[in-house]
């Protein structure tokens, strides 16, 4: 239980690393959009890109919440209760 908690945790950590190169490139894509050759379909692409990274980060954060559920369960503790961060 204490391993799939650490893998879901730093699932969460990369996911939202993952999700924040999104939003920088797409930032730089909107803003060289029509005066460069950047094309607005790179634009939509990396919108839907961008999309999905941030619907994974809330799948692997929702997977942390039960980890840490089954976690807490284990050691009779209310499944709510906060975890440290796992080492």
């Amino acid at each position: 239980a204490h391993g799939e908690y650490n893998a879901a945790y730093e699932a969460v950590g990369v996911a939202t690393e993952i999700k924040r190169r999104y939003d920088e490139t797409l930032g730089l894509l909107r803003s060289r959009y029509g005066t460069t050759s950047v094309d607005r379909q790179d634009v939509i692409k990396a919108e839907i890109e961008a999309a999905t990274a941030d619907g994974d980060v809330v799948r692997r954060q929702g997977e942390q919440k039960a980890a840490a559920a089954r976690l807490n369960a284990l050691i009779g503790r209310p499944s709510l209760a906060p975890l440290a961060p796992p080492t």
